[in-house]
């Protein structure tokens, strides 16, 4: 079925994407509604949804390959995407490494709620951080 929905999403038009997008994610429609961000973005999110009891082989597998693009990566100084929800943030603090799920209200940390990844980000620290740019969605990350 997913993989049916996947193929539809992939040759929908801009009008079918945006019924879609309203279907199977049941909330309004992006600012940013072009097609090929609804495309992506639909997929993406229709595979989450159909996996989300990753296994952990397969969760290490995309955090090597995370890692190894955040280091040839040079996206710094360019502006915070909208994170969507679902989205996990991933950084590593003298060797631990501290997941963050972003919620519609907030974000989760060790199964805690946070209304702002500053908090959390001086909870792993144990200093005052820019949450945002500890977890690199703002240039100058502390990597």
């Amino acid at each position: 079925m997913v993989n049916e929905l996947l193929s539809r999403i992939e040759r929908a038009d801009l009008a079918e994407l945006r019924a879609l997008w309203i279907r199977e994610l049941g909330e309004p429609l992006p600012a940013c509604g072009n097609r090929l961000y609804l495309r992506l973005t639909l997929a993406w999110r229709v595979q989450v949804a159909a996996d989300v009891r990753k296994s952990k082989r397969v969760t290490q597998r995309l955090d090597r390959l995370a890692e190894k693009q955040a280091v040839h990566s040079n996206l710094r100084g360019l502006p915070a995407p909208a994170m969507p929800r679902g989205t996990e943030l991933i950084r590593e603090w003298q060797g631990t490494k501290h997941r963050v799920l972003i919620v519609s209200d907030g974000f989760i940390y060790q199964g805690d709620r946070y209304a702002s990844l500053s908090v959390i980000a001086r909870k792993i620290t144990g200093t005052r951080w820019s949450g945002p740019r500890f977890f690199g969605l703002k240039g100058g990350t502390g990597r």
